[in-house]
């Protein structure tokens, strides 16, 4: 039996998603150069340069699980704490939020023998998320670890490496709306195959 248009049609809007997405987190984490690959599916090699003044991006069209993910609307926003309200005001037009976390922080925190700064300033951002989330304001929240291709427990742990990871981050993911609504993925954004699954890793929460 012939397939008429509508019918095409139809079964293509099902299998488009289209989510809103704010990509959040402190200072060299890496947002600019998740979000330079979605763009243009590279990743660049400048030395580091913090965020100043938001940066809308162009539409961002990514196919993951085969279905295609469209993510309209996307905005570069700076990692300083002085940028909370900004925050705010992105994340009241997005449904989910994807915060990044240094895996070198976590390591550092680990080591000490006292919370860090870096780990203080993790625990403060999921006090400005996680009640975005218990409003209904944001749907779920995917914490991204990155900068994993610098963490040595990686290799030590091997497949425990991501319970591992889990359980370190387990007030946090509490204070952001508990594991219902809260997932976490690992991954490196060392050079375009690591951000290319990352970004698998993450979509895979989006679909």
């Amino acid at each position: 039996m012939p397939v008429s248009l509508g019918t095409r049609v139809s079964a293509w809007v099902r299998r488009r998603h289209i989510r809103t997405v704010a990509v959040l987190g402190p200072p060299a984490v890496g947002k600019t150069t998740l979000l330079r690959y979605w763009s243009t599916r590279r990743v660049g090699s400048a030395a580091y340069s913090p965020t100043g003044a938001p940066q809308p991006l162009p539409h961002v069209a990514m196919t993951s699980g085969g279905r295609r993910v469209l993510m309209p609307g996307l905005t570069d926003v700076s990692g300083s704490k002085y940028s909370w309200s900004g925050w705010q005001e992105v994340a009241q037009d997005t449904r989910v939020v994807v915060y990044l976390v240094n895996a070198e922080h976590l390591v550092e925190y680990e080591l000490s023998d006292r919370e860090t700064a870096a780990w203080e300033r993790i625990g403060d951002d999921a006090g400005i998320i996680g009640p975005l989330v218990d409003a209904g304001v944001v749907d779920r929240c995917v914490i991204a670890v990155t900068h994993r291709d610098r963490d040595d427990r990686y290799a030590e742990l091997g497949v425990h490496y991501q319970a591992h990871v889990e359980e370190q981050l387990d007030g946090v993911i509490i204070k952001l709306g508990g594991s219902e609504k809260v997932h976490v993925v690992t991954g490196s954004l060392a050079d375009a195959a690591g951000a290319a699954e990352l970004t698998d890793a993450i979509l895979g929460w989006l679909r």
